[in-house]
């Protein structure tokens, strides 16, 4: 699985169970393996070419993702063809399209003579496509046919990669200057540690660990003083946690919440986008993902003290007091 590390330093080393996974740098140099397709020849069933738009197969093996190949209309079947000019060992291919995968339905077939072709890899309309096929292969022409396309789609592609090692996605380019990624992170229960370091030194860590059965609600206020003028408002995260006070952060349990003192509990949300527990739902609220926000406020000119309860069957209940 990715993981993605946001440090104000230039380094940070990931550590699983204690084992590094490696030590990164921002905006370091990107690997990019050759492609053995870019400049090749290429011929497509239709392109587009009007006064406006000039969209030749050729542009789909040019090197330059800003470029593409579009066929001359959005009717289907339409195939695009690259010959790589001799039998051509590869282990991936990564296929650009103009617009999100998911709205393209398409075979890819390798071919020694342009004859005869064995499939590589199908894609149904509607599925997501990997960034990068592994197969290893050796031939001499790739076809890719769309057959399937959403509404307002042309078959459409921007570049076509086949490399010996793993392509690299351009999108990194940019991101890879404020963050730092480990894409190929296995998952293990146990512990995630990151290390961040600003010229050589450690400046800070941070860690997760995998959450056990859960055993008590917590309660997380922002501040624990309640101005008496009736408008302000305080927040508290709500969650569960195990044993050591890790958080679920898959609980979807129902908490019951009681407030007593001079004081409203004027809403509680999950940011469920498909819930349908409104925010004034405030005598009971299940988490989202582990997690939910109780508002609280004082009545207008009242003083004392004001306390906050959440409870859920099984669990150890938790409180907050307000001054």
């Amino acid at each position: 699985m990715p993981v993605y590390v946001y440090t104000s330093g230039d380094e940070a080393e990931l550590f699983l169970n204690g084992k590094s996974l490696g030590r990164r740098t921002k905006g370091g140099p990107v690997k990019r393996p050759a492609n053995l397709a870019v400049g090749q020849a290429a011929t497509a069933s239709s392109s587009e070419k009007t006064a406006a738009h000039d969209n030749p197969a050729a542009h789909a093996l040019d090197g330059d993702t800003d470029t593409r190949w579009c066929a001359a209309s959005d009717a289907v079947p339409q195939w695009w063809q690259a010959d790589l000019g001799a039998p051509t060992a590869f282990r991936y291919l990564a296929l650009a399209l103009e617009s999100e995968n998911k709205g393209y339905g398409y075979d890819i077939q390798v071919s020694d003579d342009g004859i005869a072709w064995r499939m590589l890899y199908s894609k149904a309309r509607g599925e997501a496509q990997p960034d990068a096929i592994d197969q290893p292969t050796k031939c001499r022409y790739v076809r890719v046919t769309f057959n399937a396309l959403d509404n307002g789609r042309w078959a459409s592609i921007r570049e076509l990669q086949v490399t010996a090692e793993p392509p690299a996605n351009p999108y990194y380019d940019v991101c890879d200057t404020y963050r730092l990624r480990w894409l190929d992170v296995p998952y293990a229960p146990g512990e995630l540690k990151a290390v961040a370091y600003a010229a050589g030194k450690k400046i800070g860590e941070r860690v997760m660990r995998t959450a056990g059965p859960a055993v008590a609600v917590r309660l997380t206020p922002e501040q624990r003083v309640l101005p008496d003028d009736g408008e302000s408002v305080v927040f508290v995260q709500v969650d569960v946690t195990d044993a050591g006070g890790t958080r679920d952060p898959l609980a979807a349990t129902r908490i019951r919440f009681a407030l007593t003192g001079p004081g409203e509990l004027v809403a509680v949300g999950n940011g469920n986008p498909r819930g349908h527990d409104a925010f004034t739902d405030t005598a009971s609220h299940p988490l989202y993902f582990g997690k939910a926000v109780a508002v609280l406020r004082r009545q207008a000119g009242a003083s004392g003290r004001i306390t906050l309860t959440a409870s859920a069957d099984g669990l150890t209940p938790a409180t907050v007091t307000f001054k």
